[in-house]
């Protein structure tokens, strides 16, 4: 069976509400008596590179949230980092071009889906529609487990189209290139030459199944 490496997990939050202007002391996010996080509460940090990713919330702010949901993202054989790597051939994504006007199809996934900046629900929508024009290509394109990857981004995508989506785990821990050779044969790029390629943590299923944690709490804040 072939080892599955944790790289982390998407979460949605839908029916946000902001509780606080962009600008208040981090010492919001606790409870004054208790000191402790509190766990309904968010601040999201933005890309200051491509701040169009995170249109629709107003970044430094503090929100609550009705629901949240969980997508967990492996890089086994056949896993998340070859699901990227397929789309990014099926669509020609040129991960050198420089920050485009217009995105062309599943840019902002490919670009910045593994670094843990929030994607607002303007952006998640037109990745919906990404998503939708592209299915009939992918359908048939690969195999059937870049398929399967694919109606699963789909779906939390289409989950951050009623609030955020931002993934938390293990940030960019392949380079982009790396995942041009991913086809399939998922262990080939689990062997690196520098000390600064680091493997994803191998972390046991109780953990994944409790949602944030402190990791994520540090992260997003």
């Amino acid at each position: 069976m072939t080892d599955q490496f944790f790289l982390g997990y998407y979460v949605t939050y839908c029916g946000l509400k902001k509780r606080a202007n962009a600008g208040i002391p981090v010492t919001a996010l606790f409870d004054p008596q208790s000191g402790k996080r509190r766990e309904e509460l968010i601040r999201f940090e933005g890309l200051a590179e491509y701040p169009q990713l995170s249109a629709g919330l107003e970044i430094g702010a503090v929100y609550s949230w009705g629901e949240a949901f969980y997508f967990d993202v492996n890089c086994a054989e056949n896993g998340y980092l070859s699901f990227l790597a397929k789309l990014a051939e099926m669509v020609g994504h040129d991960q050198e071009m420089a920050t485009p006007n217009t995105p062309p199809p599943f840019f902002e996934l490919l670009r910045y889906g593994l670094q843990a900046v929030p994607f607002g629900s303007k952006v998640a929508r037109k990745l919906q529609n990404d998503f939708n024009e592209w299915d009939e290509r992918a359908r048939c394109y690969a195999d059937d487990a870049f398929y399967d990857q694919y109606r699963n981004a789909e779906a939390f995508i289409s989950m951050g189209t009623q609030g955020a989506l931002c993934f938390v785990g293990e940030v960019e821990c392949l380079p982009y290139e790396f995942r041009s050779s991913w086809k399939g044969a998922g262990q080939d790029l689990l062997f690196f030459d520098t000390e600064t390629e680091c493997l994803p943590q191998q972390v046991p299923d109780s953990w994944k199944e409790t949602g944030p944690t402190d990791w994520a709490d540090d992260h997003l804040i």
